[in-house]
């Protein structure tokens, strides 16, 4: 009897050393990628984006600005980019005041980076955008205005402000992150350094397919219309952005650093 279980556990024994030789590999593979990498969108799929490009940092970022008087900068939440997070309401905005939204790098239709989505890159981010865009406003993205986030935007918006308290006439926070809400046990085991990241690779196309377009609280109480429509971007910026999953993943696992 113990001959008999002898080749089924020689053959564990060989597949857990096959699979440890994978994540070693892996593991060596991951640190040693270039950190400074950009990751494109697909063309075909950035000519779809409704708003204008203008690189940072070799990186192009995909933003908008629009209307005339007192200037709205506003920042998106995680995973949806601005047209997403803002489109019905900015041409109601415009009416009576200037607004700018954009993409965080690797969301919506910006280009991906390497470097980790923490609070000092998204602040930066902002902050020469609004330089970058002074000439053209003539002044205006570097004096005062109303800033607007809206979930881990919120976050985001706060720290731009704590960073740059002169530039803030008006601080608005919409559902802002900060409040603990339940996570799914593969948003935990994302968060353990490397192997997280390897973790998340390998199985981001079904986490981000399933989970995010139910959110975090009563997920499966959403609209069907909703859920679906949610579903479709998704796929969408799966399959056409490869920097999409880099970046939810650098947003999720550095997530402390924005609360």
């Amino acid at each position: 009897k113990i001959l008999s279980c002898l080749p089924r556990y020689v053959l564990r024994m060989t597949n857990l050393r096959h699979i440890g030789v994978v994540s070693m590999v892996a593991a060596i593979a991951y640190l040693w990628s270039p950190k400074d990498r950009i990751y494109r969108v697909q063309e075909a799929f950035r000519d779809t984006a409704p708003g204008e490009f203008i690189e940072i940092n070799g990186v192009r970022t995909h933003y908008t600005i629009q209307g005339s008087g007192e200037l709205i900068v506003m920042i998106h939440g995680l995973g949806s980019g601005w047209s997403q997070a803002f489109g019905d309401m900015i041409p109601h905005l415009t009416k009576t005041n200037t607004v700018l939204a954009f993409d965080l790098y690797g969301v919506g239709f910006s280009d991906g980076t390497s470097e980790n989505m923490d609070m000092e890159r998204i602040v930066s981010h902002l902050a020469q955008l609004l330089l970058k865009l002074s000439v053209r406003t003539k002044g205006l993205t570097v004096r005062p205005f109303t800033l607007v986030g809206y979930s881990m935007g919120g976050a985001a918006a706060t720290g731009f402000a704590l960073e740059f308290d002169s530039l803030i006439k008006n601080l608005i926070l919409m559902a802002p992150a900060g409040v603990k809400v339940p996570i799914p046990v593969e948003g935990e085991l994302i968060k353990i350094p490397i192997i997280g990241d390897l973790l998340f690779q390998a199985v981001a196309p079904f986490i981000i397919k399933n989970q995010l377009p139910r959110g975090h609280i009563k997920g499966d109480d959403f609209d069907e219309t909703v859920k679906a429509h949610r579903h479709s971007n998704i796929t969408a910026r799966t399959k056409h952005h490869p920097g999409y999953v880099r970046s939810l993943l650098s947003s999720v696992s550095r997530a402390a650093s924005l609360l």
